[in-house]
């Protein structure tokens, strides 16, 4: 009767200890999982700033070239409009001229 309580004895101290031992399998195996994925997510969270960065960066040069493609649009504008003014005050010069040499040639006859 002794041996036979020993042996259950026995046989329950094996199943904690079993038990213990797949109770730490357990954890350990949701530690590693948890730890992949905090890696995983670190990575996700690594990649959604860099691509902001990447939309920021885009988005910065877009606004610099507007900037400058409507620099250059205004400057053409006001050089074209220097032009004709140019062009206009030469014209009327040249008119003013002619005007002048038809008076002379109508004094001088």
């Amino acid at each position: 009767m002794i041996e036979l309580q020993k042996y259950y004895k026995q046989s329950e101290n094996d199943k904690h200890a079993y038990e213990k031992l797949v109770d730490e399998f357990v954890q350990a195996e949701a530690e590693r999982q948890y730890k992949m994925r905090e890696a995983q997510w670190l990575r996700e969270e690594n990649a959604r700033i860099s691509l902001l960065k990447e939309v920021y960066n885009s988005r910065e040069k877009d606004i610099l070239l507007k900037q400058a493609m409507k620099k250059e649009m205004e400057w053409l504008k006001d050089n074209e409009r220097r032009m004709i003014e140019a062009s206009i005050q030469q014209q009327n010069a040249e008119h003013e001229a002619a005007k002048a040499r038809e008076a002379g040639a109508k004094k001088n006859h």
